[in-house]
């Protein structure tokens, strides 16, 4: 359903809508954001784990059937990659909510903790590059641009 092309430009449309284009962005930029809000992510919270997916303003939506399992324990037969969002504690990153980037860090049990003071900062704003703190909860990812990726 959503790996039509059809499916994935609205995706792409929606996305924009709720976190808008980046200010300034020209064809000197070298990456550009790719929505995927398709792929499987795994979320740990204290001594728990769950799987499900992030929607398009950031929010992690767990599969019913994959809700706070006991970490280490088996899965059920989960036959496709996951991406582990939180794996461990990490200071400088942003949280992303519905167009906007919130600075802080993950603690040690997963959780993402605010800056108190930090500026908050529009998604449009941010310039990815190796070095930029990570948006842990990012529903897509950074790809180099490309003229195709520019149309």
């Amino acid at each position: 359903m959503l790996n039509s092309p059809l499916a994935q430009r609205l995706l792409a449309l929606t996305f924009c809508l709720a976190a808008g284009t980046p200010s300034g962005w020209d064809e000197t930029d070298d990456y550009v954001f790719v929505p995927a809000t398709d792929r499987w992510v795994e979320v740990f919270n204290d001594r728990t784990t769950s799987v499900g997916r992030l929607n398009a303003t950031g929010k992690f939506l767990p599969f019913p059937n994959e809700l706070n399992k006991p970490k280490g324990q088996p899965r059920s037969s989960i036959d496709r990659r996951i991406e582990i969002l939180n794996w461990g504690p990490e200071k400088n990153v942003y949280e992303f909510r519905s167009g906007r980037l919130i600075k802080g860090e993950l603690n040690v049990k997963g959780y993402f903790v605010p800056e108190i003071g930090a500026k908050v900062i529009d998604f449009k704003d941010y310039r990815y590059h190796k070095d930029a703190p990570r948006i842990w909860n990012l529903p897509g990812r950074f790809e180099k641009a490309t003229m195709t990726s520019m149309k």
